[in-house]
């Protein structure tokens, strides 16, 4: 937390994809995303985790409306919890390397598209 709240920007400007957990903890590093993402937008770049919905918090100053895809996770679906089952996209990160989620989120981007 301490570089995310002391260097937000040279953090979010780290090499490759990038996750960060328990984000709405933070409003000068969800100011620092906001700034990069306008300067480049590149799906999947940042993978943003937290136990609040940014979007209904009142203290957090930025909730990256049009910037962001949220999804909230649940516990395992009943098919998983059968083995009968995946995660959708989220089995997939499971199955690429970090560095390929920018690709693997623009092309389940252009086939619900489709």
């Amino acid at each position: 937390m301490t570089r995310a709240e002391e260097e937000p920007d040279a953090l979010v400007r780290s090499p490759g994809p990038l996750t960060l957990d328990e984000v709405q903890r933070s409003p000068k590093l969800l100011l620092a995303i906001k700034r990069a993402v306008d300067e480049q937008r590149v799906p999947g770049r940042f993978v943003l985790t937290g136990s609040a919905d940014l979007r209904l918090m009142r203290r957090v100053p930025e909730s990256l409306a049009g910037r962001a895809v949220h999804f909230a996770l649940y516990l395992l679906t009943r098919r998983e919890q059968l083995g009968l089952g995946r995660a959708g996209v989220w089995g997939k990160l499971f199955e690429v390397p970090g560095r390929d989620w920018p690709a693997m989120f623009q092309s389940q981007s252009v086939e619900e598209e489709s």
